[in-house]
């Protein structure tokens, strides 16, 4: 009923592109950004009609001293999961591929939602696999839950189901006068730069620059990525900052007069208001301070970036980068809502903002993480999670053994 074909690789990205279940880790160019430490091979199948209803990119690394190797499936398969005679078909395949290989197992997390296939990993497991739990936290290869705002409405409808926070963040900083490039690995070490700094700011580590400079390189070959920068240039800001500095000097000056025309009872309430202005006029003043030695060179200066990607009419903010500098300016915000607009223009009709621990609690430490995504109207989604296939219980019982004893030994 199912065989394998070979097909292109244009064949095979159209295909996990238009899929469902299609992912930026399974198309064809995702695997040149994991060579040479990873090398792929892939498998497509059939039905009885020669249409393609499965597929599965597979990356192979050799295990240290072993003549082994193990495989992994980054979010694969690309199949219909409702339909078990299909995932059973590919397992066969996947199987003779892997020991072909010489792998003692593979490991694969698809992107199925929990709440979609409640009982997938139960069905996954009798036919052979290992799940690794409904895990919190990053213990998996990947993050199992992430957050994904729904840009298919018309961008108005999408901005509106923004909360307040966003919104007012998103119209402030426009009227800055930001600047929303989409560039290339030309200009990669400005991006770079801003990672080193938000790496050291979080307390996390971040890849080296070969990687970004491979990744966009090689996606970009398919259209499939592109790096965002968002510029600062200290004149135009300065101007904007200048006037409105001005206006609110006059606003005080008006409420001031008007302050000694009021009523008694009123009088207390507008001192409150006149107070908030001074406040927001002393913040813009001290932010104006800041620009304006930098407007006599005018040179840009580089508050945010990303790394922007996509499957199909998906899109994965894949990495970002903020500075220290200048913060006030809300740069975050409007990288987002521009890359949302981008996107959209693209044809894509979700945006998906990468993985959060899924411990949705204040006093966990990477809630601010969640907190900033939800702001966007995004939901969280909960994938069913990591499976393990074993092929060679001896192997990859040693295997699992030096794992630990590196991790415990890089911990001491």
């Amino acid at each position: 009923m199912y065989k394998l074909i070979d097909v292109s690789k244009e064949e095979y990205d159209k295909f996990v592109k238009g899929h469902k279940y299609g992912d930026i880790c399974q198309i064809s160019s995702w695997a040149d950004v994991k060579s040479p430490y990873w090398y792929s091979k892939r498998i497509v199948m059939s039905n009885e009609n020669n249409d393609i209803v499965a597929s599965a990119q597979l990356l192979f690394r050799k295990i240290p001293k072993m003549n082994k190797t193990i495989c992994y499936i980054p979010r694969g398969f690309v199949c219909d999961y409702d339909d078990i005679n299909v995932i059973k078909a590919m397992l066969k395949y996947v199987i003779e591929k892997a020991k072909k290989e010489k792998a003692c197992f593979f490991t694969m997390d698809p992107i199925v939602q929990r709440k979609d296939k409640p009982s997938l990993h139960e069905d996954l497991k009798k036919i052979g696999f290992k799940h690794n739990g409904f895990t919190t936290g990053f213990v998996d290869l990947q993050p199992r839950f992430a957050m994904v705002t729904d840009i298919s409405d018309n961008l108005d409808l999408v901005f509106k189901k923004f909360n307040s926070r966003a919104k007012t963040n998103i119209k402030k900083s426009i009227k800055y006068g930001l600047s929303f490039e989409v560039t290339d690995e030309k200009e990669l070490s400005s991006f770079y730069n801003l990672m080193l700094e938000t790496g050291k700011r979080d307390e996390f580590s971040i890849r080296s620059k070969e990687y970004f400079e491979k990744l966009i390189s090689e996606l970009k070959k398919t259209n499939d990525a592109f790096l965002v920068l968002i510029k600062m240039y200290p004149k135009t800001t300065f101007d904007i900052l200048k006037k409105e500095y001005d206006e609110i000097t006059k606003e005080i000056e008006r409420a001031n007069k008007k302050l000694l025309k009021i009523d008694k009872e009123k009088e207390e309430n507008l001192k409150l208001q006149i107070l908030e202005i001074e406040n927001r006029k002393e913040k813009i003043k001290k932010l104006i301070a800041k620009i304006e030695p930098l407007t006599l060179e005018n040179k840009p200066v580089v508050l945010s970036g990303a790394i922007l990607t996509y499957c199909g009419k998906k899109a994965y903010y894949l990495y970002g980068a903020s500075s220290n500098d200048f913060r006030e300016l809300l740069s975050n915000y409007f990288m987002q809502w521009n890359m949302m607009e981008f996107s959209k223009n693209r044809g894509c009709t979700s945006y998906d903002f990468g993985g959060i621990s899924g411990i949705m609690q204040k006093d966990d430490h990477e809630y601010g993480l969640f907190d900033f995504k939800r702001r966007f109207n995004s939901e969280v989604n909960e994938k069913i999670g990591q499976f393990y296939y074993i092929l060679n219980p001896f192997v990859y019982f040693i295997f699992r053994t030096y794992l630990k004893i590196i991790k415990f030994i890089r911990k001491r």
